[in-house]
């Protein structure tokens, strides 16, 4: 009997090495298998519920011959659920998320988690390729210490890099017999008579709040730019700024005379689209796609004589060139994906995420597959009618998350001239012209990396400002607290711990540019 037993306990442990029972279940690897976490949030306009699905992930795939199972995050709820994933110790083969700015701690504390890996260059030979000949992009995306850990989201062109700014009706110019408005004071002139004269409700429809923040791009007229940024060398925070209480002078001015729209807490994107539409609205803030590519054509079917133009950013002097405006980094940390320690198979891995900086794959997540999506014609990809004029109606927007970049963004460099022809209206092209005719290159905060302890210190400090920032200068533009009270309120923001962040982000500027 005993032996009987002594036999079914072996037994038994032999079972649990091999099912795994009652310990974590060892990853087995082969050869094309991969696991990719990555948000897709896009199910509804692409007509798919897995990112694998897509035509040009089909194809990649299938000339990769590898095996993926891509995992998606709920929508809304991506960071939490990558907490539940990280804290049960069974992590994907590859993630793909803005470490940098969104893990706690930045991309560095992640390494040293051990959520992620360093990459090693020589097994991604495209991409190695691409930084060595762009070694402004390089310096971006690699840590302080020299240490790769992602392949990247680039934009590759410098037409990628700016698409928000002022939106005018032109039309609407036209009838209160106005030119473009380039400073503060021919704005207030704009907005008033646009008030007088047409009747506008919300002459200029601007957003503060969390989610919106589109009355900061106002700040270039007081040579300031949104949240921290560069001025000589020297990293600044625009509410720190004396210069920000004569912007905040003006906005409270225009609030009382309403000349912008007074719900400007609440402003949404639905808010700004409604404004416009129904014609309240003489200029919002707005994209080159979602805003004049989408507004346009609605306005027409209303109003055949509307025409949406593009404005440049606000100067203090007519003829100067604005000290901002929009610009974004080639670098992006959204779109850009990591290995995780978990995977097996790193020659797959590295061999599906290195494929985004190969010509053919700049061209397949750019452009979709040739013959069906796009064609070459005089050496230039053209798109073709599937994306540009879709027989089953679906937009030009649509079709591009479809066949090239899913939730626009992807570990690749995004190639130029897919805006050339995404930005199709004569205003939008236009529009990425006077936007960028700005010196925010000049002043643009590139993507710094922090220590853990910085990281931990910039997110015991960094909240509490937002808010008191966020709220403060809000009652001041909605007449709640008189500007008698502003230097108080410029106090208050030392006492919170401003300086101390402001040093931190200067130390790690100051690392940046030794890279």
């Amino acid at each position: 009997m005993k032996k009987l037993v002594k036999t079914m306990a072996l037994v038994t442990v032999a079972l649990m090495l091999v099912t795994g029972c009652g310990k974590k279940e060892v990853k087995e690897a082969s050869d094309n298998k991969l696991t990719y976490w990555v948000e897709f949030g896009n199910q509804i306009s692409t007509g798919v519920n897995k990112m694998g699905e897509l035509p040009q992930y089909k194809k990649m795939l299938e000339d990769l011959g590898l095996d993926v199972d891509f995992i998606h995050p709920v929508n809304g709820q991506v960071a939490e659920q990558l907490n539940l994933k990280i804290a049960s110790g069974d992590l994907p083969d590859i993630i793909q998320y803005q470490f940098a700015e969104s893990y706690p701690g930045g991309a560095a504390k992640a390494l040293e988690d051990k959520v992620i890996i360093p990459l090693d260059l020589d097994r991604a030979p495209n991409l190695k390729k691409y930084l060595s000949e762009h070694p402004d992009i390089d310096r971006q995306v690699k840590l302080d210490d020299g240490t790769y850990y992602c392949f990247p989201n680039i934009y590759g062109d410098d037409y990628l890099l700016t698409y928000t700014g002022i939106i005018v009706r032109q039309d609407m110019l036209d009838k209160i017999g106005c030119q473009m408005p380039e400073t503060i004071d021919e704005w207030t002139n704009v907005l008033t008579k646009a008030k007088n004269e047409l009747g506008l409700r919300a002459p200029f429809t601007l957003a503060l709040n969390s989610s919106s923040q589109s009355a900061y791009w106002l700040l270039s007229a007081f040579d300031l730019a949104p949240n921290f940024y560069v001025d000589n060398g020297k990293i600044k925070y625009a509410p720190n700024e004396d210069a920000m209480e004569e912007y905040v002078k003006v906005m409270a001015d225009w609030y009382k005379k309403g000349l912008i729209d007074t719900n400007i807490a609440n402003v949404d994107s639905k808010t700004i689209k409604q404004n416009m539409l129904n014609g309240d609205s003489i200029a919002t803030v707005g994209n080159t796609g979602g805003g004049i590519g989408q507004w346009q054509p609605a306005l027409e079917e209303i109003d055949p004589n509307a025409n949406l133009q593009p404005a440049p950013f606000p100067t203090k002097v007519k003829g100067e060139k604005p000290f901002f405006g929009h610009r974004v980094n080639e670098y992006m940390s959204f779109g850009s994906a990591c290995i995780t320690p978990d995977c097996k198979n790193l020659d797959a891995a590295y061999k599906l995420l290195d494929y985004g900086y190969s010509d053919e794959g700049r061209m397949l997540f750019s452009f979709g597959i040739e013959g069906e999506s796009y064609e070459m014609i005089d050496g230039y990809p053209t798109y073709t009618k599937l994306i540009t004029n879709n027989p089953e109606g679906k937009s030009f927007s649509d079709m591009i998350g479809i066949y090239t970049y899913p939730n626009g963004a992807a570990p690749s460099v995004r190639d130029g001239r897919y805006m050339e022809q995404f930005a199709a209206l004569p205003a939008q092209k236009k529009s990425i012209e006077v936007w960028g005719d700005t010196h925010a290159k000049e002043h643009l905060l590139p993507l710094i990396t922090f220590s853990s302890d910085e990281s931990s210190r910039i997110a015991e400090l960094k909240p509490e400002i937002d808010t008191y920032v966020e709220t403060g200068v809000l009652k001041f533009i909605s007449n709640i607290e008189p500007m008698e009270k502003y230097p108080a309120f410029k106090e208050g923001l030392k006492s919170l711990g401003i300086d101390e962040v402001l040093s931190i982000y200067q130390a790690a500027y100051e690392r940046y540019e030794k890279r």
